[in-house]
């Protein structure tokens, strides 16, 4: 398991490095969220990854929006991605990870 999550983890890391290098206009974005890894992202990786966060309501959880889609990303004590909610506006499909996990 360990293993598997630090493989994960590496396979983020050079993501977020080919992101930066190749640069992005919009980095708010479905495949952008994607990349985005619970229980291996933490604060710094996510703004790397999706931007600033449109509001901070809470220490622990960091919203991100624009016209078309609302994402929130749910962080532990440690500071480590817990969860993260996809919400399209266009279709109303909603992606959670993880799968079934209930807002606190």
């Amino acid at each position: 398991m360990f293993k598997k999550m630090m493989s994960g983890c590496l396979g983020l890391s050079l993501s977020l490095i080919v992101s930066v290098l190749i640069g992005c206009q919009n980095k708010f974005t479905y495949q952008r969220f994607e990349m985005v890894q619970v229980g291996c992202a933490d604060k710094e990786e996510v703004k790397m990854t999706l931007g600033n966060p449109s509001e901070k309501p809470f220490k622990d959880l960091w919203w991100y929006y624009d016209n078309d889609a609302t994402a929130k990303i749910y962080f532990d004590e440690k500071d480590t991605v817990k969860a993260k909610k996809w919400i399209d506006e266009r279709t109303g499909e909603i992606t959670c990870e993880p799968e079934g996990w209930i807002e606190e």
